[in-house]
């Protein structure tokens, strides 16, 4: 950060009061009118190393000035002395710290200032100052263009800038007068300078990974987290091929994982896109062997391989074979088989293809073929937690997922559980959750344990895309009931609502439609039952009674 390199005296060039603070003259100037003075009338071109020294303005003292000081870095005031510090920063034309020393009406302190909200004005000061060509104390040769920078914006954004101008080498005394040479594009620069004054990147998806590439290149870290959440929370079809060809070519595994698993996911989706015709070989093979390959048939993966051959020139004779040899062949039903020569026209030899499938048919070690099945794992939503000492319940609103079992004594496996996500309302327990279509329906249960806490809130959670949809509202409280899918809709089971410690009632959500309908309710009022669908019909078993008797009908 700026601090650190102030604390470090690295890069400053001023110092300021009676003990001669040193500070970077373009953060004091973003906060105050009397350093904006002094960057104006400052000549451009200083000795390398020189470090001016500036007397404080009559009425801001050394207290005063220091809390100004910590403003401009850190954003934040620091207590006592506040009519000092206000005399001081109006010596110093600093507003915004004037602002946050003022009483409000009625004589009650102000609120201390949001350090992150005053440090990013701070930033946007800086930003135009750049713009105004003002605190600009280098210029960079990058391609054709000369780029005037300010060497502390770029320090603090980009490790290779820091190194470069704060490391003992010959571009840290560099002679302002002449530009310097660097191998970085204009683009690239430009890039890396919008980041730095605004830690964001605006574009298409295409400068989105050349951002990638740029910050990976040049140990800008901040720019590529950005970068790698767009990548793994942004995910589409149009762009999957994309991040998990770069997450392969940098070593990036957790992106890697995340964009490999959407496009398995989305298969069929993802071939219909230009993006998918750029995968790299090595890639779709790798592709079209996974197990949890998501496509109805296994003619839609030789589909996506003859496409992707076409579109390549038929590749490599190796590459052909190997990628036409991952689809599994033994899995075609006889009228996908004699499918082949239509769709595989144009991609592949005809000999070759005919070897495969024999081979694939033949009884040999290669069979019994493994059945492509999307990986399916046992979440766990909210629900009532224990203490450590186990002396109290607490509600909780962490999802969590079996990532794998291990071996333990015996039989017995031991699970390691991961995080999935979170309610977004607040802890919940007691309620019911469906599964529909790889989408998580959460309904109702309770938020604590008073009789008026019971919910009656719907959300839909996607796992793909960890994302949450509050969904129309049931049409009365529920816990501890039962939920089932069936046909496109949801029905909600009896349970406890409110005062009521069973109910009776049912209704019906329409996925389509998003509300809700009163159903036939039960024969009677049940809560902590179970139900299930079967053949087109409900089954509600057990339970309690409203006497809490416990229930063996079916």
């Amino acid at each position: 950060t700026a601090d650190e390199l102030r604390a470090a005296g690295q890069l400053v060039d001023v110092a300021v009061g009676p003990e001669g603070d040193v500070a970077h003259a373009v953060v004091l100037a973003s906060v105050s009118s009397f350093f904006l003075q002094f960057l104006e009338g400052r000549s451009g071109e200083r000795p390398p190393g020189s470090v001016p020294h500036v007397a404080l303005p009559p009425g801001a003292t050394p207290w005063g000035w220091r809390a100004v000081l910590a403003f401009a870095y850190g954003g934040t005031l620091p207590r006592g002395k506040e009519k000092e510090v206000e005399e001081a920063a109006q010596a110093l034309g600093a507003p915004r710290v004037v602002a946050a020393c003022a009483p409000q009406p009625g004589g009650t302190p102000q609120a201390p200032p949001e350090p992150l909200e005053q440090q990013w004005e701070t930033l946007r000061s800086m930003e135009q100052l750049h713009a105004s060509g003002l605190g600009c104390d280098l210029r960079l040769q990058a391609g054709d263009e000369v780029i005037p920078v300010q060497r502390l914006a770029l320090s603090c954004s980009c490790d290779f800038f820091r190194a470069l101008f704060t490391c003992p080498m010959r571009e840290a005394a560099h002679d302002p007068a002449t530009p310097l040479a660097t191998k970085l594009s204009a683009a690239e620069l430009h890039l890396l300078l919008s980041f730095a004054y605004t830690g964001a990147v605006a574009g298409p998806w295409p400068a989105v990974l050349e951002a990638a590439e740029t910050s990976l290149r040049y140990q800008a870290w901040g720019l590529l987290t950005l970068c790698l959440d767009v990548f793994t929370h942004g995910l589409t079809p149009e762009t999957g091929p994309d991040v998990l060809a770069f997450a392969v070519d940098y070593g990036l595994a957790h992106v890697g994982r995340a964009a490999e698993d959407f496009i398995l996911a989305t298969f069929p989706s993802v071939v219909a896109t230009p993006a998918f015709l750029d995968l790299p070989a090595h890639l779709l093979i790798r592709l079209l062997r996974s197990d949890a390959l998501n496509v109805l048939h296994e003619l839609e993966a030789l589909e996506a391989a003859s496409r992707w051959l076409v579109a390549n020139g038929g590749g490599e004779d190796n590459e052909a074979e190997e990628l036409l040899s991952s689809v599994r062949f033994a899995l075609m039903s006889g009228q996908e088989l004699k499918k082949i020569p239509s769709v595989t026209a144009g991609a592949a030899n005809p000999g070759l293809l005919h070897q495969l499938v024999v081979a694939s048919l033949s009884p040999t070690a290669q069979l019994p073929c493994r059945v492509r099945s999307w990986p399916e794992v046992l979440v766990v939503c909210g629900g009532d937690t224990l203490t450590t000492d186990m002396a109290a319940r607490k509600p909780s609103r962490q999802l969590w997922f079996a990532h794998r079992y291990l071996s333990a004594v015996g039989l017995v496996k031991r699970v390691e559980w991961r995080p999935l996500g979170r309610f977004p309302d607040g802890p919940r327990f007691r309620h019911a959750v469906v599964v529909i279509g790889n989408a998580l329906y959460v309904l109702g249960g309770k938020h604590y344990y008073g009789a008026r806490d019971t919910l009656a809130s719907v959300y839909r959670y996607l796992p793909m895309e960890d994302s949450w949809e509050h969904l129309a509202s049931m049409n009365c409280g529920r816990s501890y009931f039962a939920a089932v899918g069936l046909g496109g809709f949801i029905y909600a089971l009896g349970g406890s609502s409110d005062e009521l410690y069973c109910t009776d009632s049912v209704e019906c959500y329409d996925l389509a439609t998003n509300t809700w309908r009163r159903c036939q309710p039960l024969p009677e009022a049940l809560c902590g039952h179970a139900a299930c669908a079967l053949d087109g019909a409900l089954y509600v078993s057990g339970g309690c009674d409203e006497a809490s008797r416990c229930r063996a009908s079916l």
